[in-house]
């Protein structure tokens, strides 16, 4: 509060009965309780219907004035609050740290910064440390060298067992003290714990797995070793048909017939041959339908061609107006009067005043 103004102050939002101000009162400066000012606002404010606000209208140096709205008339009153000066600076404080090996005296005081058995702390108003040992208080920090103490011995040393199906994350069951069957594929947990004469325990663990039986695995396959791995890569000329016939599996299949690599309808030629059969051709190609429009601007006199998908020069083309346009086709006398590849050509007697949806049926 000395290093600033009143000015500066945060405003205060309410007063309290216990708060203190300084009054300039007929000549003379006055204390005002907060209490007293209340209730000298309450008397005048009731005697004039209520207080409706209260604003500041004026700074005179240290003197701040208020004014009171009474809610009654519109009457209002002038009191003045006077501020508290500007204090002194206050001074800065500082703190400072040395240590030595020893506590200073007048004949050995010299210390420095580097940590040590004795630290001197300074507390003042001094800007740089103090070169006087004497300003400082000094405390001893580190204690006097301990006695040697006993050395460690094993009170007690257990060996358990444990079955488990990870080799990196310990079972969570009973150990035990006699070591269990692990089934093949499984691990064997041994859990080792050393406590010492301070009560301290050690704990580690060792694991090791058990591999599975080899009773029964390959040794040969037709005459053929294993490689490796274990497994046994073998040709069609080293496979036999059978126990009692020896011919090699793969002199067995070149007499057969070929493999067939063509899918969908097939046809023979009559030498053990087979091939895809041929839309078209070989069996009637699928009917295929077309939905198309005959637009009311594509006319030249009288005529029109639109493409079609899947339309030959030798296609069989049924074609109907849609339900909704039979009367207009019918009207107009539209007709196919040409066909090509992927093409029909529409004439008419009378150009159809709109568009006409076409429906087509086409078999090859």
């Amino acid at each position: 509060m000395a290093d600033k103004s009143i000015a500066q102050l945060n405003e205060a939002e309410k007063v309290y009965s216990d708060n203190l101000f300084v009054l300039h009162q007929a000549g003379e400066t006055k204390k005002l309780s907060g209490n007293t000012l209340k209730n000298w606002l309450l008397e005048i404010a009731n005697s004039l219907g209520g207080i409706s606000r209260i604003e500041k209208v004026g700074t005179s140096g240290l003197k701040d004035t208020y004014r009171i709205y009474y809610a009654k008339d519109g009457t209002t009153t002038d009191f003045t609050v006077t501020n508290g000066e500007k204090g002194d600076k206050g001074d800065n404080s500082y703190i400072w740290i040395r240590y030595t090996g020893q506590k200073p005296t007048e004949s050995s005081h010299s210390f420095g910064t580097t940590p040590d058995d004795w630290m001197g702390i300074y507390a003042g108003n001094s800007a740089t440390a103090p070169t006087d040992y004497k300003q400082y208080s000094w405390f001893k920090i580190k204690g006097e060298k301990g006695d040697t103490g006993d050395a460690a011995t094993v009170m007690s040393r257990s060996v358990t067992y444990q079955v488990g199906t990870s080799g990196t994350t310990a079972p969570s069951g009973s150990w035990l003290q006699a070591v269990p069957a692990v089934p093949q594929g499984q691990f064997l947990w041994t859990k080792t714990d050393v406590t010492f004469n301070t009560g301290d325990t050690i704990t580690w663990y060792s694991v090791s797995r058990m591999g599975i039986d080899g009773t029964g695995a390959v040794s040969t396959v037709c005459g053929v070793d294993p490689d490796s791995n274990g497994n046994v890569a073998l040709t069609g000329a080293q496979i036999p048909q059978s126990n009692n016939d020896p011919t090699p599996i793969s002199t067995a299949l070149s007499g057969k017939q070929a493999k067939i690599l063509t899918s969908g309808l097939l046809k023979g030629n009559g030498s053990s041959g087979v091939s895809a059969a041929v839309a078209g051709t070989d069996y009637q190609s699928p009917v295929r339908y077309a939905s198309v429009i005959l637009p009311a601007s594509g006319w030249k006199n009288n005529s029109q061609t639109i493409n079609v998908s899947n339309v030959t020069d030798r296609s069989l083309v049924v074609i109907a107006p849609a339900p909704a346009y039979r009367k207009t086709y019918q009207e107009a006398d539209v007709y196919c009067s040409a066909q090509g590849a992927g093409t029909l050509t529409f004439a008419c007697e009378e150009v159809p005043g709109g568009n006409l949806n076409v429906n087509i049926q086409i078999i090859n």
